[in-house]
């Protein structure tokens, strides 16, 4: 999306999967709408092998592919974790917080829909053409 700059700059906003989601969930109904909020905003899900007999078993092959399905979720590096349980997603935020590395977002329903901008990267490239006089290709003339 174009943003509104002042003369000679440009600004575009655009919007990225942030990549692997961790889906935490107790029931096959809550499970889906994980999925549905994963595979909305492009990212891929992560799913404990104990939670994979929640799938439903008339998954479409391409839903199936995005899945990863792990052993254990206590080494798994992802990017954002979905858990619709208050309590539970306490523990996963003591358990993400004790991580070496990087923070990972645990973010919970709000009026029974997860808020799909957590799952977003918000990227915004600035271009000032001011200084070149408002002619873009003054700034790439190559100086050899």
């Amino acid at each position: 999306m174009d943003l509104p700059g002042p003369t000679g700059e440009t600004n575009r906003e655009t919007l990225h999967p942030r990549g692997r989601v961790l889906c935490e969930a107790p029931d096959t109904q809550q499970l889906v709408e994980q999925l549905a909020a994963v595979l909305a905003t492009g990212n891929h899900a992560v799913v404990a092998s104990r939670l994979h007999a929640l799938l439903p078993a008339d998954l479409p092959s391409e839903v199936r592919a995005s899945i990863a399905v792990v052993a254990d979720i206590k080494d798994e590096v992802v990017d954002v974790a979905l858990c619709p349980e208050p309590h539970q997603a306490a523990q996963l935020r003591r358990e993400f917080a004790a991580r070496e590395g990087r923070r990972t977002r645990v973010v919970t329903p709000i009026d029974g829909a997860y808020p799909l901008m957590w799952l977003l990267v918000e990227r915004v490239v600035s271009v000032n053409t001011a200084a070149a006089g408002g002619n873009a290709t003054l700034m790439t003339l190559d100086p050899a």
